[in-house]
């Protein structure tokens, strides 16, 4: 009532600079505890790099990815799966909503039988 909080100007830039790449994470379907989710993806993302997760709540996940080749290379070489369960996810802006799945993408394949080759 009536206080304020005075945010330290370098703490705000230093945070900043850690927010540069993250990637937010949904996996689909069941309800997989972290441990599994963080180890899976983890294996499944080894050869990028090391890389952390941090649990948003709802279901989320944010990694912080440092290295913007490695990041893209994760949103376009899908899709992801953790036992089974479909990985979606998209670049974290200030924006994003955890009650919202707009702009959460996963590439995947589907097999059409009979259709020309041209289409």
């Amino acid at each position: 009532m009536g206080e304020t909080i005075k945010l330290h100007e370098e703490n705000v830039l230093e945070n900043t600079k850690k927010l540069q790449n993250p990637l937010v994470i949904k996996v689909f379907g069941d309800n997989i505890p972290a441990y599994v989710i963080n180890s899976k993806i983890k294996r499944q993302w080894s050869y990028l790099g090391k890389f952390n997760f941090l649990w948003l709540g709802k279901g989320w996940i944010m990694s912080d990815i440092d290295d913007e080749e490695a990041l893209e290379l994760v949103l376009s070489n899908g899709p992801w799966f953790v036992k089974g369960q479909i990985i979606g996810m998209e670049k974290w802006s200030t924006l994003f909503l955890p009650d919202s799945l707009k702009g959460l993408t996963t590439p995947i394949w589907i097999r059409i039988l009979s259709l020309s080759l041209q289409c």
